[in-house]
């Protein structure tokens, strides 16, 4: 093997040194190179060369850089989770009634919300949505039902809902009519899932006439909306769902003291 002057030398071709002082001689005429083109010649080389890799770069630190901010951004609290089954409504609409209700009842729209499946918005009668529900019940993630009287019922007699003579402020019950109010006429069977007395059960709240109703129903054929709280809900979130209700039905907001 002979050296860079002609001299023979025990040094291999591969050798670490050669390779070196071979990049270092690529990397002089890559610099020679660029300072003897023009600025559109630099501009096409770095687009040749260069480009490509610098907005892959870019896209992965902007990636990472959304992953992070997401799972550090405070994300809105949730001050109730609502299924509306068995009833037609704009998606949108109700959407944009609930952030109307968020305000109204007192809360900032962007660090509070209302959400909803809406998958369920126009049915609830099929088997894999009564699984949904069922399940969303079990788990204790549903708070709000908004159904026909039917299904209303039905989730009533498996002891599903609240009795809201026994859980609403007096604020609220005094403000409701009794045309607004709906009773589940209960009697005992074999279960007794509710208790051994026959009674009228107030189980719900007729929604006709609402902002909520009037704003996202698609006909005026479409009736007997009953909003109805699920006895699973969380306890913690029933005086943001208060408040809620007072919104829907236009009831004073309390003070807080």
């Amino acid at each position: 093997m002979q050296n860079l002057e002609g001299k023979k030398t025990a040094l291999d071709d591969n050798a670490e040194i050669y390779k070196a002082y071979a990049d270092r001689a690529d990397s002089l005429t890559a610099k020679q190179h660029w300072k003897s083109l023009d600025r559109k010649g630099k501009w096409e080389y770095f687009c040749s060369y260069y480009l490509w890799k610098t907005l892959l770069a870019l896209a992965i630190v902007a990636l990472l850089g959304y992953m992070l901010y997401s799972s550090l951004k405070p994300k809105p609290e949730e001050l109730a989770f609502v299924v509306i089954l068995d009833l037609t409504m704009d998606p949108e609409t109700v959407e944009d009634q609930f952030e109307n209700y968020v305000k109204v009842a007192g809360y900032d729209p962007k660090k509070a919300v209302i959400t909803s499946d809406k998958r369920l918005t126009s049915s609830g009668n099929n088997a894999n949505d009564i699984t949904t529900i069922s399940t969303y019940i079990f788990a204790g993630t549903l708070d709000i039902m908004v159904a026909g009287n039917l299904t209303i019922e039905r989730y009533a007699s498996q002891g599903a809902l609240r009795d809201l003579a026994e859980t609403l402020p007096d604020d609220i019950l005094k403000g409701i009519p009794e045309e607004k109010r709906y009773y589940f006429h209960y009697v005992p069977n074999k279960d007794a899932i509710l208790g051994n007395e026959e009674r009228d059960i107030l189980v719900g709240l007729r929604m006709d006439g609402t902002n909520l109703v009037e704003s996202a129903k698609y006909t005026d054929k479409e009736t007997g909306y009953v909003l109805a709280l699920v006895t699973t809900g969380k306890e913690n979130r029933l005086p943001g769902i208060y408040k809620i209700l007072r919104a829907i039905f236009e009831l004073p907001q309390l003070t807080e003291s």
